[in-house]
Protein backbone atom coordinates (compact mmCIF):
# COMPACT_ATOMS: atom_id res chain seq x y z
CA UNK A 1 0.00 0.00 0.00
CA UNK A 2 1.31 3.41 -1.10
CA UNK A 3 1.22 6.32 0.88
CA UNK A 4 1.24 9.92 0.25
CA UNK A 5 4.54 11.07 -0.40
CA UNK A 6 5.98 7.08 -1.25
CA UNK A 7 6.94 7.66 -4.73
CA UNK A 8 9.47 10.40 -3.56
CA UNK A 9 11.33 7.61 -1.29
CA UNK A 10 13.22 6.10 -4.49
CA UNK A 11 15.02 9.67 -5.12
CA UNK A 12 18.76 10.37 -4.15
CA UNK A 13 20.00 13.51 -3.62
CA UNK A 14 22.20 12.37 -6.40
CA UNK A 15 18.95 12.65 -9.02
CA UNK A 16 17.52 15.71 -6.67
CA UNK A 17 19.78 18.37 -5.40
CA UNK A 18 16.56 19.84 -3.43
CA UNK A 19 16.96 16.63 -1.27
CA UNK A 20 20.37 17.45 -0.12
CA UNK A 21 19.49 21.41 -0.17
CA UNK A 22 16.96 20.08 3.09
CA UNK A 23 19.56 17.44 4.48
CA UNK A 24 22.15 20.23 5.03
CA UNK A 25 19.34 22.89 6.01
CA UNK A 26 18.27 20.48 9.05
CA UNK A 27 21.87 19.63 9.71
CA UNK A 28 22.75 23.14 9.80
CA UNK A 29 19.76 23.60 12.15
CA UNK A 30 20.72 20.88 14.28
CA UNK A 31 24.38 21.66 14.80
CA UNK A 32 23.12 24.85 15.94
CA UNK A 33 20.38 23.95 18.76
CA UNK A 34 23.36 21.68 19.67
CA UNK A 35 25.50 24.42 20.19
CA UNK A 36 22.57 26.89 22.08
CA UNK A 37 21.68 23.44 24.84
CA UNK A 38 25.10 22.86 25.18
CA UNK A 39 26.22 26.82 25.99
CA UNK A 40 22.98 26.73 28.54
CA UNK A 41 24.48 23.45 30.11
CA UNK A 42 25.60 25.20 33.64
CA UNK A 43 25.00 23.70 37.07
CA UNK A 44 21.26 25.15 38.35
CA UNK A 45 20.16 24.77 34.81
CA UNK A 46 16.48 22.72 34.76
CA UNK A 47 17.05 19.79 32.26
CA UNK A 48 13.28 20.28 31.00
CA UNK A 49 13.90 23.87 30.34
CA UNK A 50 16.69 22.95 28.42
CA UNK A 51 14.92 20.33 26.20
CA UNK A 52 12.43 22.21 25.61
CA UNK A 53 14.14 25.19 24.48
CA UNK A 54 16.01 23.34 22.25
CA UNK A 55 12.66 21.90 20.60
CA UNK A 56 11.46 25.62 20.57
CA UNK A 57 14.65 26.82 18.72
CA UNK A 58 14.50 23.95 16.00
CA UNK A 59 10.69 25.00 15.45
CA UNK A 60 11.47 29.08 14.74
CA UNK A 61 14.79 28.36 13.06
CA UNK A 62 13.22 25.87 10.43
CA UNK A 63 10.96 28.52 9.93
CA UNK A 64 13.69 30.42 8.53
CA UNK A 65 14.39 27.88 5.80
CA UNK A 66 12.33 27.12 2.63
CA UNK A 67 10.05 29.79 3.22
CA UNK A 68 8.88 30.62 -0.21
CA UNK A 69 5.59 30.35 -1.66
CA UNK A 70 6.36 26.82 -3.46
CA UNK A 71 8.20 25.26 -0.35
CA UNK A 72 5.80 26.82 2.40
CA UNK A 73 3.70 23.55 3.09
CA UNK A 74 6.63 21.21 3.70
CA UNK A 75 6.53 20.04 7.36
CA UNK A 76 9.59 20.99 8.78
CA UNK A 77 10.23 20.93 12.57
CA UNK A 78 11.61 18.43 15.17
CA UNK A 79 12.48 14.96 14.45
CA UNK A 80 13.89 13.72 17.57
CA UNK A 81 13.11 15.89 20.82
CA UNK A 82 16.01 17.56 22.72
CA UNK A 83 17.47 15.16 25.34
CA UNK A 84 19.86 15.89 27.59
CA UNK A 85 20.77 12.75 29.61
CA UNK A 86 23.26 12.83 32.30
CA UNK A 87 25.41 10.23 33.97
CA UNK A 88 24.34 6.80 34.34
CA UNK A 89 21.44 7.81 32.01
CA UNK A 90 21.84 6.38 28.46
CA UNK A 91 20.02 8.55 26.64
CA UNK A 92 16.68 9.75 25.22
CA UNK A 93 16.10 11.35 28.74
CA UNK A 94 13.58 14.73 27.88
CA UNK A 95 11.83 14.89 31.00
CA UNK A 96 8.38 16.80 31.87
CA UNK A 97 9.02 19.78 33.95
CA UNK A 98 6.93 17.70 36.75
CA UNK A 99 10.19 14.77 36.42
CA UNK A 100 12.63 17.29 35.93
CA UNK A 101 16.03 17.63 37.52
CA UNK A 102 18.94 20.28 37.62
CA UNK A 103 22.08 19.76 36.66
CA UNK A 104 25.14 19.94 38.73
CA UNK A 105 28.62 20.66 38.92
CA UNK A 106 30.58 17.65 37.66
CA UNK A 107 27.69 16.07 35.65
CA UNK A 108 28.31 14.56 32.16
CA UNK A 109 25.83 15.52 29.93
CA UNK A 110 24.64 14.08 26.72
CA UNK A 111 22.54 15.93 24.38
CA UNK A 112 20.72 14.94 21.33
CA UNK A 113 17.78 16.14 19.28
CA UNK A 114 16.98 15.68 15.61
CA UNK A 115 15.58 17.91 12.96
CA UNK A 116 13.78 17.71 9.83
CA UNK A 117 13.10 19.47 6.50
CA UNK A 118 10.16 17.85 4.67
CA UNK A 119 10.79 14.49 6.20
CA UNK A 120 14.52 14.56 6.12
CA UNK A 121 16.07 13.98 8.89
CA UNK A 122 19.70 15.27 10.63
CA UNK A 123 20.29 14.04 14.16
CA UNK A 124 23.70 16.31 16.21
CA UNK A 125 24.93 15.29 19.59
CA UNK A 126 27.64 16.28 21.92
CA UNK A 127 28.58 15.18 25.30
CA UNK A 128 29.55 18.26 27.81
CA UNK A 129 31.66 18.14 31.19
CA UNK A 130 28.71 20.85 33.20
CA UNK A 131 31.39 23.23 35.19
CA UNK A 132 31.12 26.78 36.43
CA UNK A 133 33.99 27.33 35.09
CA UNK A 134 35.95 26.34 31.73
CA UNK A 135 38.84 24.53 33.55
CA UNK A 136 40.95 21.48 32.29
CA UNK A 137 38.00 18.29 33.84
CA UNK A 138 40.13 15.70 35.47
CA UNK A 139 39.59 12.60 37.01
CA UNK A 140 37.32 10.00 36.33
CA UNK A 141 35.20 12.09 34.13
CA UNK A 142 37.78 13.46 31.76
CA UNK A 143 38.67 9.18 30.75
CA UNK A 144 35.35 8.70 30.10
CA UNK A 145 34.82 11.49 27.88
CA UNK A 146 38.16 10.82 26.03
CA UNK A 147 37.41 7.57 25.97
CA UNK A 148 34.15 7.80 24.26
CA UNK A 149 36.07 10.45 21.60
CA UNK A 150 38.94 7.74 21.01
CA UNK A 151 36.18 4.86 20.63
CA UNK A 152 34.82 7.26 18.37
CA UNK A 153 37.81 7.56 16.65
CA UNK A 154 39.14 4.11 16.50
CA UNK A 155 35.77 3.01 15.43
CA UNK A 156 35.57 4.96 12.15
CA UNK A 157 38.92 4.34 11.15
CA UNK A 158 37.75 0.55 11.26
CA UNK A 159 34.42 1.13 9.17
CA UNK A 160 35.72 0.29 6.27
CA UNK A 161 34.67 -2.56 3.44
CA UNK A 162 35.24 -5.84 4.13
CA UNK A 163 35.24 -5.33 7.82
CA UNK A 164 32.82 -6.69 10.24
CA UNK A 165 31.04 -5.01 13.08
CA UNK A 166 32.58 -7.89 15.42
CA UNK A 167 36.39 -5.74 14.31
CA UNK A 168 34.55 -2.40 15.60
CA UNK A 169 33.61 -3.81 18.35
CA UNK A 170 37.18 -5.42 19.57
CA UNK A 171 38.43 -1.34 18.59
CA UNK A 172 36.08 0.30 20.98
CA UNK A 173 36.50 -2.65 23.72
CA UNK A 174 40.61 -2.16 23.60
CA UNK A 175 39.85 1.74 23.82
CA UNK A 176 37.69 0.77 26.77
CA UNK A 177 40.27 -1.15 28.60
CA UNK A 178 43.01 1.66 27.96
CA UNK A 179 40.98 4.13 30.07
CA UNK A 180 39.45 1.56 32.66
CA UNK A 181 35.89 2.34 31.70
CA UNK A 182 33.17 0.34 31.89
CA UNK A 183 31.40 -0.54 28.72
CA UNK A 184 27.21 -1.29 28.66
CA UNK A 185 25.94 -4.60 26.31
CA UNK A 186 22.35 -4.29 25.97
CA UNK A 187 20.19 -7.04 24.85
CA UNK A 188 16.43 -6.43 23.37
CA UNK A 189 15.10 -6.03 26.78
CA UNK A 190 16.35 -3.31 28.73
CA UNK A 191 16.59 -5.02 31.98
CA UNK A 192 18.73 -7.26 30.84
CA UNK A 193 21.52 -4.57 30.40
CA UNK A 194 24.91 -5.28 32.50
CA UNK A 195 27.87 -3.41 33.30
CA UNK A 196 30.94 -5.28 32.06
CA UNK A 197 34.05 -3.86 34.44
CA UNK A 198 37.20 -3.01 33.16
CA UNK A 199 39.17 -2.06 36.38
Amino acid sequence: MEGEGDHEVEKTFIEEQSILDKYKAAAEIADEAVKMVTEKAVPGADIATLCQEGDNFIEEKCKTVFHSKKTKKLRRGVAFPTCVSVNYILGNYSPLSDDSTELKEGDVAKIDLGVHIDGYIAISGHTVFVSADSGKITGRAADVMLAAHEAKEAALRTLVAGNKNTQVTEVINKVAEEYKCCLLYTSDAADDMQCVDLG
